[in-house]
């Protein structure tokens, strides 16, 4: 086997025209023995990094706010709460501030308030023409009485891993919110 090339070609004396037959047999003989590689499994790159292509993105709804697909890129402020006056005070900041750049807020996500705020942050969202979300901080579980506040919310983030211990109850709330129209991520 190995050595099989330099053999064909100092063995064979003939004219080249006749040579390569009898070389095609010798060499198939070994050919016919080439394993082929598995294919390799895991990730592959989806699309060709080195070329402009369009990332795809599935179109969101959230309250009246709409991202991906065709619509423009959005940009979300996430927020503290502390309190009503605070929040409803630093809104109107970011509108007076992007007033001069012709912006205005799209969507708010508040970071990680205690789960006894949520009423408040619900009574002052509904002052806003523009939905609120809620970003769940580490320490919060996400139990049912909590799942039932979140309801009012057009938007929920969460660390499944962190938030739930049991998935079947996860996907029972995700597919909770998705049928009564609110997004979750």
């Amino acid at each position: 086997e190995d050595g099989l090339g330099d053999t064909i070609r100092v063995s064979l004396t003939e004219d080249p025209v006749l040579e390569i037959p009898v070389a095609r047999l010798l060499a198939e003989k070994f050919n016919k023995r080439i394993v082929k590689p598995e294919p390799v499994r895991g990730y592959s790159e989806f699309r060709n990094p080195f070329t402009y292509e369009r990332f795809y993105s599935s179109e969101i709804k959230v309250g009246t706010f709409e991202a991906g697909e065709n619509h423009p890129v959005r940009v979300e402020t996430v927020l503290p709460f502390e309190n009503s006056n605070s929040f409803l005070a630093n809104i109107a900041k970011l509108y007076q501030y992007g007033k001069s750049f012709s912006i205005e807020p799209e969507s708010i996500l508040i970071d990680s308030p205690s789960p006894d705020q949520l009423k408040e942050i619900s009574e002052a969202a509904a002052a806003l023409s523009i939905p609120v979300g809620i970003l769940l901080g580490k320490n919060v579980s996400l139990n049912e009485k909590l799942q039932n506040e979140l309801r009012g919310f057009p938007k929920v983030v969460f660390d499944p891993f962190l938030q739930f211990q049991d998935g079947k109850k996860m996907l029972s709330f995700l597919q909770e919110r998705q049928n009564a129209g609110l997004y979750t991520e």
